[in-house]
């Protein structure tokens, strides 16, 4: 069985034609203030392990960094932060991403069945994907028909056409990203995709797409 870190699964989503967004990865703290410089401020910084899955209950999570001398500091804080938290996990760095406003948070994802094989997930994301279990499942590969029916399923949709004077999500964009998504186990040759788990993907307002904001994947050879 094999963790990928977020670097490698953003990399390998980008590989197979799916819009990963930007990232930078950094070993070191003058590293990581020369990435975000290039990603442009302000940005994100989060840890990069295979032993650590829940970057924020690790601290591993600094958001909103606007000057070097954050991103410096955010470095050294999270760096020790997860050694308290897993003192064993193998730390590579840190990945360094462009901060993300507005939309609507969705998780997206795959799941293996035992009976079905290969399963899509969508619903609601974020921190509240836990809370209300908002969520809708077919089997891989769908096609934007299926991702249609998963979406008007979800008690959370009113959230994608506009809400409360919010503005329309882009839920084109989200259809055809998740239909990609659905045909990576029988395309990407990278052994069995065990779990995929986007969580979250902002879907930004009409005509300007979506964002993934994390990822993480686990196969099997």
């Amino acid at each position: 069985m094999r963790v990928w870190t977020e670097p490698e699964v953003r990399s390998f989503l980008a590989s197979q034609g799916i819009d990963a967004g930007r990232f930078e990865f950094a070993r070191t703290a003058e590293e990581a203030v020369e990435k975000a410089g290039a990603v442009g401020y302000p940005v994100a910084v989060k840890v990069v392990s295979r032993e650590i899955s829940h970057k924020t209950d690790a601290g591993g999570v600094k958001l909103d960094l606007d000057t070097p001398s954050s991103v410096r500091a955010a470095y050294y804080d999270i760096i020790e932060s997860c050694k308290r938290y897993n003192p064993d996990a193998e730390i590579q760095g840190v990945i360094i991403t462009p901060m993300c406003r507005g939309g609507v948070e969705v998780i997206a994802g795959l799941t293996r069945d035992p009976q079905f094989g290969p399963v899509l997930m969508v619903g609601l994301g974020g921190v509240f994907v836990e809370v209300f279990k908002d969520v809708s499942f077919r089997v891989a590969p769908v096609t934007a028909k299926d991702v249609w029916g998963m979406l008007k399923e979800l008690k959370s949709y009113r959230l994608l056409q506009g809400f409360r004077g919010s503005p329309p999500a882009d839920v084109e964009a989200l259809v055809e990203f998740l239909v990609k998504v659905s045909r990576l186990p029988f395309e990407a040759g990278t052994g069995e995709i065990k779990e995929l788990d986007l969580n979250p993907v902002r879907v930004l307002e009409q005509g300007r797409g979506l964002v993934v904001l994390d990822a993480r994947m686990v196969t099997v050879d």
